[in-house]
């Protein structure tokens, strides 16, 4: 499902050396795990259900260890969304994947923007107000409770850019490629218990 590689990357100039899982029973040992993607909602969620993805990471996230959902990834956690014709996410944050309507500005959304924290999270805890992070994306998640919209960003009109429930946390925007905020934000991850 996509930017695998350059996540990977940025987890080891963390400092860690992150495991690809390539069954979903690998993730039973996983202390966090990070949910990558880029491409299509209804094909990534078509390869989480039939591959038992699903169910793992549901059980991951009811064991209270903390999952991070970045870009596609992100999408994923909602309920459901319209790309490719709609599909079932894994409803881990109730809400829908929408197509990013905001003319006369060019769809897909790509380049550095500012994001605005909702609400304190232990992984921005180390970031500074209004910093930049790095986007590519042409939809967005419509949360339906207004307490999990962790942030948003100005594109056109504010756009829901990350979320959190419990030991959740999703990020529309790339950390792995947004420098050095982007891996504080993976470093705060990587030590996070999991508890908001």
């Amino acid at each position: 499902m996509g930017n695998l590689a350059s996540v990977a990357n940025a987890v080891d100039a963390c400092g860690y050396d992150p495991l690809r899982c390539s069954s979903a029973a690998a993730l039973a040992q996983a202390e966090r795990i990070i949910l990558p993607g880029v491409g299509s909602f209804r094909t990534a969620a078509e390869r989480l259900h039939d591959g038992g993805w699903t169910a793992a990471l549901h059980h991951h996230v009811a064991a209270g260890r903390p999952l991070l959902g970045i870009c596609l990834g992100m999408q994923l956690l909602a309920s459901w969304g319209e790309e490719g014709g709609g599909a079932a996410g894994l409803d881990l944050i109730p809400g829908r994947v929408e197509p990013l309507r905001v003319e006369p500005l060019r769809i897909p959304h790509v380049g550095w923007n500012s994001v605005e924290l909702k609400r304190t999270h232990p992984c921005f805890a180390g970031i500074k107000p209004g910093r930049d992070f790095y986007f590519v994306h042409s939809y967005h998640f419509r949360v339906d409770q207004a307490e999990h919209r962790l942030a948003v960003t100005d594109y056109g009109s504010p756009v829901v850019c990350a979320v959190a429930q419990g030991s959740v946390l999703g990020l529309q925007f790339h950390p792995e490629k947004s420098q050095r905020n982007g891996l504080a934000l993976l470093e705060a991850f990587l030590h996070w218990d999991g508890v908001a």
